[in-house]
């Protein structure tokens, strides 16, 4: 018995940790390149290319630099997290060698990376020197581990050139609601700190038509979002870039997620009370005399656990419904069992008066 019961509490605990965990799958965390202070960015190009089933998306971000300098330098600085296979950059169509930033970045004076500090803490090495602390915007910094840090070196002259960086983006999914929200993140921020901002143009092109795809830019300046569409902006338009989906689903699925759990638990406890009544009037009927109805009590028992246990077991059934695009995320809703004592003597106590009511009125009728 005791080992029953260990098992029981183990399982118990892991179903705890589950529903702990952050309903937000994070995918790939990507933004604008952090610019060189010896270059001036005069346009950047950002395509991506969502895949059918909108699990991955092609990015290509184009820059169109000017460089005031000759010779080997490090023109831009790329944070790439959890991407997809390789993360490729060319300059000038020509593909370079990337390389994770060494420790060096905050450490030595005369360290390339200088030109970056606009962009970074200095002194926020931590952890051993594996993380640094970015300023992601104006108000906001984070903490990053340096290998999510990219570079590359290149024998550039003074004047015009364009680096090109190609990587497959993994989706995020939000399972916080009933539907799971699958969306793209591109951290606009870091061009705010880049030395000048010509312009920006986005791209999206989408290989299902039929999904509906949702951007936070507002209006396309050419197409649609949900096939191709074009945005050009001669500022920042938002601090993220976020391209999001959530699956349609059907008329029956809504009706749930519209109803369910509460307000069909509540048309489920109006019918079974009404049944309960008439079975409590007509047990008084049959026994008018008796000073205790068992109609009353069983009812009492019975109902609320009916209906507490209906409303646990519909998020089941609504995400059943929904199919496989259902968070099936609602955390502890046993806990809704605690209720059942308050929900029980409530409930004994209205069926008790409905008894005495109808016993009242049963007796005037014989005495009559």
């Amino acid at each position: 018995m005791n080992k029953i019961i260990v098992i029981f509490l183990l399982f118990f605990t892991e179903s705890c940790f589950a529903n702990m965990a952050s309903p937000v799958r994070e995918g790939s965390l990507i933004s604008s390149a952090f610019s060189s202070s010896d270059i001036d960015i005069i346009k950047e190009k950002l395509t991506v290319n969502v895949s059918k089933d909108f699990t991955t998306a092609d990015y290509i971000a184009e820059y169109f630099i000017n460089t005031e300098i000759d010779g080997m330098q490090i023109p831009l600085l790329f944070h790439a997290a959890d991407y997809k296979g390789d993360f490729r950059v060319f300059v000038d169509n020509k593909e370079v060698k990337i390389l994770d930033v060494p420790e060096e970045f905050v450490y030595s004076s005369d360290s390339s990376f200088n030109k970056f500090s606009q962009s970074f803490i200095q002194d926020s090495l931590n952890n051993n020197g594996k993380r640094v602390t970015v300023k992601w915007n104006e108000k906001t910094e984070r903490d990053f581990r340096l290998s999510e840090l990219k570079y590359f070196q290149a024998d550039l002259s003074k004047g015009k050139h364009t680096i090109r960086a190609e990587y497959t983006a993994n989706v995020w999914i939000d399972r916080s609601d009933w539907v799971k929200e699958y969306s793209f993140h591109y951290s606009l921020s870091p061009a705010k700190y880049w030395k000048s901002f010509g312009s920006l143009e986005i791209n999206i092109n989408s290989e299902d038509k039929s999904k509906f795809i949702s951007t936070n830019l507002g209006e396309p300046t050419e197409g649609k979002s949900n096939s191709s569409a074009k945005w050009i902006f001669k500022t920042i338009p938002e601090d993220d870039f976020i391209i999001t989906y959530t699956p349609e689903i059907s008329k029956v699925a809504k009706f749930f997620i519209n109803y369910t759990p509460f307000g069909l638990s509540v048309a489920i406890f109006l019918v079974l009370m009404v049944i309960h009544i008439i079975l409590i009037k007509i047990f008084r009927y049959k026994k008018p005399a008796a000073r205790f109805s068992l109609t009353v009590f069983t009812g009492s028992v019975i109902i609320p656990l009916i209906v507490l246990l209906f409303y646990i077991f519909s998020y089941g059934i609504t995400d059943s419904i929904i199919g496989q695009e259902a968070s099936a995320y609602h955390g502890y809703t046993f806990l809704v069992l605690i209720f059942y004592p308050v929900f029980f003597v409530i409930y004994f106590l209205i069926s008790l008066f409905a008894d005495r009511i109808f016993k009242r009125k049963i007796r005037s009728q014989l005495k009559t």
